[in-house]
């Protein structure tokens, strides 16, 4: 069985962050780390040119709905096409909606494609969006983790499903424990959700950039402490 003494998850230094940035041109970088009850979370860059992205900041796609969605599956062929929105209520999750974005317009980091161009951004054409901010998706986080049923469901999932956008298997982590992900890039977005279990932990990173899950691999890298 695999060890669950884990040393605590941290943020990368923000010099690294703003390196990697720039190097894969992604505006905005989000990221949440969970550590049991604590939760912890940063976000650097701009929504879009010369405005600072708030920690705020809001964040969507179709991938990460439907990333979402499958915590309303309820058998081996049921998945509801809609995030539990009953569940953001109960975890206090306010900045969390589906695919209506008309009052976080503001704080939306705006979806930008693999070199400095920004696409444009139609807010009627979001029905099958999620949008949500960091701290909001840590707080869903550190749910899924204390609830076991969850939680095996989603590994079941794992080995069942073959989508390319499915939950996976976290195989090449610095960290010596099961994990499973789910990531995704496209569309002027990307987002890469990292789930530990056995230790109660947790990384979400979001971006608005398609180059998004370049830096991904680095943040990880630097979150986890040697093993």
């Amino acid at each position: 069985m695999a060890s669950t003494t884990v040393s605590v998850i941290t943020l990368p230094q923000p010099a690294l962050m703003r390196q990697w940035m720039v190097q894969y041109h992604v505006p905005a970088v989000g990221i949440g780390l969970v550590n049991g009850e604590r939760m912890t979370s940063k976000v650097y860059g701009e929504l879009s040119k010369g405005i600072p992205a708030p920690q705020n900041t809001v964040w969507g796609s179709e991938a990460l709905a439907n990333a979402t969605a499958i915590l309303n599956r309820t058998g081996a062929e049921d998945t509801d096409s809609s995030p539990p929105a009953d569940l953001f209520t109960e975890l206090n999750m306010p900045d969390t909606t589906f695919g209506n974005p008309i009052k976080v317009l503001n704080r939306m980091a705006r979806p930008h494609n693999k070199r400095d161009g920004i696409y444009v951004f139609k807010p009627y054409d979001t029905e099958k969006h999620l949008f949500t901010t960091v701290n909001d998706y840590c707080k869903l986080l550190a749910y899924i983790n204390k609830q076991p049923d969850v939680v095996t469901m989603l590994t079941t999932v794992t080995e069942t499903m073959q989508e390319p956008n499915s939950w996976k298997r976290a195989n090449a982590i610095p960290v010596d424990q099961e994990g499973i992900i789910h990531y995704a890039a496209g569309n002027g977005s990307s987002h890469a959700i990292l789930l530990l279990p056995q230790s109660k932990q947790a990384v979400v990173i979001f971006t608005n950039s398609d180059n998004g899950l370049y830096l991904t691999q680095h943040i990880v890298k630097q979150s986890f402490p040697a093993v």
